[in-house]
C-alpha cells in the first residue's frame, strides 16, 4: 500500500478502557471506525486505511490504524505552513478548562495523561553513563508554537517529526483529537507521519505488522519439528518466556472468527514461479465429470497464462503489477479484447 499510495498521513492508536466498560460488547465497537472515521470523516476524507488489532499484556484489545487522507500535505514536499495548519486542525495536546469544558477535561486528565512505568523506561547511553528515558518521548518539549523538526536528524533520536504548542501542565498529555476522544471515551494517540523519505513510515509499518505473541499453532509447529524430548522442552521454555497468556477478549475474537486485520484494498496472490514450478487450480469436480475425457482443459483460468500473456498489443509495455492493479477482467476473448480498465493508473510513491 505504501508503494502504491505513498506515506500514510495519520497513525492512530485506540486503546480500551477495560475497567470502565460494562461488558465485552463495548470493546468490539465495530461501527466506530466505519461510521466515525470513514463515513463522517472526523480527521478528513479517508482514501485508504489499514487496521491492526492487538492485545495488551492485560488482555484488552487495542487498534493501530494507518490513514491516508485526501489532499493531505507532506513534509519536505509541501510548505511548512500547510503542514502546520493540517496538524493543528486535527491534533491537540491541550488540557481543557474544567469549568468551560468539564467533560473533555475529565477525559483528557483520566485517559490521555502518560504514566511512567517499567515498560516505557529505557536505559540509554549518553557519553560514558546510562540515563533512563521514556521510549514514548515523555515529557514532551514546551515550544511556544508548533514546530516541524528536521526529519533526517530528528528521527535518529525520536520518532516524531513535529511538536505541538504546549505548556508545562501538558508535557505528559498524549496527542489526541477532541471529537474522537469524546466519542471513544478511552485512551488514544494520534500522530501525523506524512514525510517524503518514508523513514518514519518504515518504523510505524514495522510496529503495526509485528506478530502476535500468543499464537499457539506456531509453538506447536516449532516444537513438533524438534528431534528429541530435550530440545522440545528447551523450545517450550524459550517460547513461554517470550509469549503471553490468551485473555478473555482475544479468546472471544478467536472463537468468533474476528479478523485481526482490516484494510481498504484487496490483496491478490499471483504465483510467479517459473512455469515448470507453477501450480494451478483444477476446475471443480462437477465440471470434470461431464467434460470430454480426451480434453486437457482441466485448469481454471490463470492470470499469467490466460490473461496477461494474451493481453492486447497496445498493452505490451504494461507490467504484470500495473496489469493487476489497474485492470479487471472476467473472461478472455479470441483476440484478448475483453479487458476493461477499472480506473486510471496510479503514480507509485510520492
Amino acid at each position: 500500500m505504501i508503494a502504491e499510495y505513498g506515506s500514510p498521513t495519520l497513525f492512530l492508536t485506540l486503546s480500551c478502557a477495560e475497567y470502565d466498560s460494562a461488558d465485552i460488547a463495548q470493546y468490539l465497537r465495530k461501527d466506530f471506525f466505519n461510521v466515525v472515521i470513514l463515513q463522517r470523516g472526523v480527521v478528513g476524507k479517508v482514501e485508504q486505511y489499514y487496521v491492526k488489532k492487538e492485545y495488551q499484556m492485560c488482555g484488552a484489545p487495542h487498534y493501530h490504524i494507518l490513514l491516508w487522507i485526501e489532499n493531505a500535505p507532506v513534509v519536505s514536499i509541501d510548505r511548512p505552513e500547510e503542514v502546520c495548519f493540517f496538524i493543528q486542525d486535527r491534533i491537540t495536546c491541550h488540557v481543557p478548562d474544567s469549568n468551560t469544558s468539564p467533560d473533555l477535561n475529565f477525559l483528557v486528565t483520566k485517559y490521555q495523561m502518560h504514566n511512567y512505568s517499567k515498560y516505557c523506561k529505557r536505559n540509554i547511553k549518553v557519553g560514558k553513563t546510562y540515563v533512563s528515558r521514556c521510549q514514548f518521548d515523555f515529557p514532551r518539549p514546551v515550544p511556544d508554537s508548533i514546530c516541524i523538526s528536521d526529519v533526517e536528524n530528528n528521527l535518529k533520536s525520536c520518532n516524531k517529526i513535529y511538536y505541538l504548542k504546549r505548556n508545562e501542565k501538558e508535557v505528559r498529555v498524549n496527542d489526541y483529537n477532541s471529537l474522537l476522544l469524546k466519542l471513544w471515551c478511552a485512551n488514544m494517540d494520534l500522530q501525523y507521519i506524512a514525510e517524503r523519505s518514508l523513514s518514519l513510515t518504515e518504523y510505524v509499518t514495522g510496529y503495526v505488522t509485528k506478530a502476535e505473541k500468543s499464537h499457539a499453532q506456531d509453538l506447536w509447529d516449532e516444537v513438533s519439528s524438534c528431534d528429541n524430548i530435550y530440545s522440545r522442552l528447551w523450545t517450550i521454555g524459550q517460547k513461554l518466556l517470550r509469549t503471553k497468556e490468551v485473555g478473555l477478549y482475544e479468546s472471544s475474537d478467536l472463537l468468533l472468527g474476528e479478523s485481526l486485520y482490516m484494510k481498504s484494498v484487496t490483496v491478490q496472490y499471483v504465483n510467479v514461479y517459473l512455469p515448470h514450478k507453477r501450480s494451478r487450480k483444477i476446475k471443480n469436480y462437477s465440471y470434470l465429470t461431464i467434460m470430454d475425457r480426451s480434453s486437457k482443459d482441466i485448469f481454471n483460468l490463470s492470470i499469467i497464462e490466460d490473461f496477461y500473456s494474451t493481453r492486447p498489443s497496445n498493452m505490451e509495455d504494461v507490467s504484470l503489477y500495473k496489469f493487476l492493479a489497474n485492470y479487471k477482467f472476467d473472461k478472455i476473448g479470441e483476440n484478448g479484447e475483453n479487458f476493461d480498465q477499472s480506473h486510471s493508473f496510479q503514480t507509485i510513491g510520492n
